[in-house]
This record gives C-alpha cells, sequence and structure tokens, in this order.
C-alpha cells in the first residue's frame, strides 16, 4: 500500500514565562542599551523546560560556558559578539549577544537522536560498552507514517531486519477471544505465538524474531508510535543470551517512553493518510478474453464456443447482460482508503513522582465499494482505541515503584468470505462472467 499523508501537529505546554514565543529566539527582561560586559541567560527547549549542559561559545574568541540545572549561564560578551549554544540531539544555535542583560533561547530538537544510552536486552548501557550487533530506530522515525501498526516504519529503518507486507488491513479474529489478545502472546519454548500483526513479516537471521516490549516477552504490533521510545533488534547471540533456549533467534526490543521531570506539557497529533493499491493488474476487456478463449479450446483439439456475433456484442457492448464487459477491479475496489488517528500525549512530573499518558484513536476505512442499499456493514473497517500510562514513584533513594497500564478497545469488521478470499477472486474473474 501507498501513503499520501497531511500530518499536523499543535503542541501545547502549561508555560509559567511571558513573552516567550517560538519565533523569537531572544526575549528581553531587563532594557539596560548599553552593555559591556557579562551576559546572563537561560535556555529552554521546546517545551518551555530548561536545558542543562548547553554549550555556549562566544565565537571569535576562547570564551565559553555551560548552562546549569536550572539552563542559566552567564558569559563575557559584547553586543556584536555572535553567540553559539550547542547540546546534544539538539540543533545548535547561533545568536547575536545584543545590547540586553538578559536573552532567553529557545534550542530545537534534532529528528535523529543520539542517546546517551541505548537499550540492550534488560537494561540499559552506553554506546561504547555495547560488543554486540544492535541497530535501533527512535520516535521521530517511527511517526513519519501514518499506519495501524508500528511495523509500518521499520522496512528500511533497522539493518538485518527483514520485512515483508503481505496485507494492507488487519484480519479480525473468528475465534473465541484469548488472554493474548489482550496483553500479547507470550512466546514459549522457542516457538512462535501468533499475534495482532497479520500485514507485516518480519524475519531476523532467517527466523522470525522475539519481540520484547518493556522487558516482558509478547506479541503486540498495535501499540502507538507516539508512546515507543525506541526500537531496536539484537541480531548476535551475545545480544541474546539471556534468553535461553530462545537466544537462537534475533530480538525485536521495543521501550515505550517514560515520564519525565519536568512542568505538565501536552502534545496533540492529527493525522490523516490515504491508503491506495499498487500494482493492480488491467483485465482484458471482453472480446479479447472470449478470442484467447477460443484459441485455448482450439490448441486443446476442442471447437470453440465464441461466435463473429458474440465478439463484436463484447467489442461495441451492444448486450450488456449477455455479452458484459465489467473491470471488476474499478467495481468492487475504491481508489483510496481513508485513515485518520488521534493521539494525545500527557505527561510530566517532580524527582519523586512523574507521569506519562498516552491516549489513541485510529480509523481505518475499508477497500471495498458498498452498496447504499445495505443496512449493515460490508466493508472491512478498524476502530481502535488505545490508552498507555506510566507512573513512577521514588518510594525512597533506592526503591522504586513503576506502574505502567495498557488498555485497547478495538473493532473490526469484514466481508463474509474474507477480504483476502475476494481479492483472489477477483483475479480469477474475467470481465465477462457476470453482468
Amino acid at each position: 500500500m501507498t501513503y499520501n499523508y497531511l500530518r499536523l501537529y499543535f503542541f501545547t505546554a502549561f508555560l509559567f514565562l511571558v513573552g516567550s514565543s517560538y519565533a523569537a529566539l531572544q526575549d528581553t527582561t531587563l532594557s539596560k542599551q548599553n552593555r559591556q560586559g557579562l551576559l546572563n541567560g537561560i535556555v529552554f527547549d521546546e517545551y518551555n523546560v530548561p536545558v542543562k549542559g548547553v554549550s555556549v561559545h562566544v565565537r571569535g574568541t576562547t570564551d565559553t560556558t555551560t548552562t546549569d540545572t536550572t539552563g542559566h549561564f552567564t558569559i563575557n560578551a559584547r553586543p556584536q559578539n555572535l553567540l553559539s549554544f550547542s547540546c546534544t540531539n539538539y540543533y545548535t544555535q547561533e545568536v547575536k549577544a545584543g545590547t540586553k542583560d538578559t536573552i532567553s533561547i529557545r534550542l530545537i530538537s534534532t529528528y535523529l537522536k543520539t542517546p546517551q544510552q541505548i537499550d540492550v536486552l534488560y537494561g540499559k548501557t552506553k554506546p561504547e560498552s555495547v560488543l554486540g550487533s544492535i541497530a535501533s530506530v527512535y520516535t521521530n522515525q517511527l511517526t513519519t507514517t501514518p499506519s495501524t501498526l508500528y511495523t509500518y516504519a521499520l522496512p528500511g529503518q533497522l539493518a538485518g531486519l527483514y520485512t515483508q507486507q503481505i496485507s494492507g488491513f488487519a484480519a479480525p479474529q473468528t475465534g473465541t477471544q484469548t488472554q493474548g489478545d489482550f496483553i500479547g502472546n507470550v512466546v514459549l519454548h522457542n516457538n512462535y505465538s501468533a499475534n495482532d500483526n497479520t500485514e507485516i513479516a518480519l524475519s531476523l537471521r532467517g527466523q522470525v524474531p522475539i519481540t520484547i516490549i518493556d522487558n516482558v516477552q509478547r506479541e503486540l504490533s498495535s501499540i502507538d508510535p507516539e508512546s515507543i521510545e525506541s526500537v531496536s533488534v539484537l541480531k548476535d547471540g551475545l545480544s541474546t543470551m539471556l534468553l535461553g533456549n530462545n537466544s537462537s533467534r534475533g530480538v525485536l526490543l521495543v521501550t515505550t517512553k517514560h515520564p519525565n521531570i519536568g512542568k505538565p506539557h501536552i502534545s496533540f497529533t492529527a493525522q490523516t493518510a490515504l491508503q491506495q493499491p499498487l500494482g493492480l493488474p488491467t483485465p482484458l476487456p471482453a472480446y479479447q478474453y472470449a478470442y484467447l478463449y477460443n484459441e485455448a479450446l482450439q490448441n486443446d483439439g476442442r471447437q470453440p464456443i465464441y461466435t463473429g456475433a458474440d465478439f463484436n456484442a463484447y467489442r461495441n457492448q451492444t448486450d450488456p447482460l449477455r455479452h458484459p464487459d465489467v473491470n471488476w477491479f474499478k467495481t468492487i475496489l475504491r481508489n483510496t482508503s481513508p485513515l485518520t488517528t488521534y493521539r494525545l500525549n500527557v505527561s510530566g512530573g517532580t524527582p519523586i513522582a512523574r507521569y506519562s499518558i498516552s491516549v489513541n484513536y485510529l480509523d481505518q476505512a475499508g477497500m471495498f465499494q458498498t452498496a447504499p442499499s445495505a443496512t449493515y456493514n460490508t466493508n472491512n473497517n478498524l476502530n481502535r482505541y488505545m490508552i498507555n500510562s506510566n507512573v513512577e514513584v521514588n518510594v525512597t533513594k533506592k526503591f522504586k515503584v513503576d506502574l505502567q497500564l495498557f488498555g485497547r478497545i478495538q473493532q473490526l469488521t469484514q466481508p463474509g468470505p474474507g477480504y483476502t478470499r475476494i481479492l483472489e477472486t477477483l483475479y480469477t474473474t474475467p470481465n465477462n462472467a457476470y453482468p
């Protein structure tokens, strides 16, 4: 399937600063016009949270300083000097010092992250300490494509992971629901458990990888991509040795976002996509099919069944009931199928207690034309509501409680025979089969 989409972001934060804006890189708090010495300032991120560890350098000199835990800095700079602000995972900004005594700078996060620690099996470590073969992608790379599953964002992003799209729509469950349908199927004894991913086939080192989500082995692909911090593939035996007998298989390691200390901030995302089929065949016109069918019969030593009058009726469409010429792909399938998703994320907290809540709604319309007179749904539609919450509390200096809740409600419909059966029938139905 291809996706043509419009993506709209709206970010809101509870601001306790007056006069700050995205467009204004410098905000005046004092108004002395002839400053010649020290310059004070504070550095924020997109959510007006102070950023510590930002390197502040006066271009053309050796004067350099670093912001403290509250984002403040003091540096010796003249009004004509150019200040450079740089920090890991933020775009570098250059601002003229100016004549004000105090300035405010806002840094924008980079698209690709350079984490100080990377996820490994049941823990984290510094990148330079990793001896195994690990590849990772992060939130920005996962949210570029609106989709029903986060696995749609993995093709071409993780070295060593083979992906193959086998369907563009989920297959509804027709049997009895089990515990695995709600919390994900646990992988046992090196056997592959069925999961909610019926659209993207994954292979790592020639085998289906084990999925581990927040240190729990479970097969669950319908997680909101914006609630995921990173997805990693562990490709060698050294990286997966803690799995014991299952270490012969690779691991798809999913880590969801954890709450961050800071003032509460809210993010809202709305995405709209259009799905359309690729590579649909152009069926033969009815008269060409009839001609070739006659030729096939003659090659088998049998008599042809279509006459010259039949060829003319098919070509000129003078008798649509007895000599139909219907392109069933255009008749049954829609040109595009809309997909819409809305996400709301709220996070914040203190050094004692932190929280993160993510709510998601997804609506994927079906691919078939529907009869206006039908009183019931004859299409393959998917409606899904999800909530993912994480609360962390530091009970003591050495004891922390982490409570994570995940909930999902979804409704999935499809035509009686199944949409795959309908598609298979389309490929074997000629234009002159039915009027």
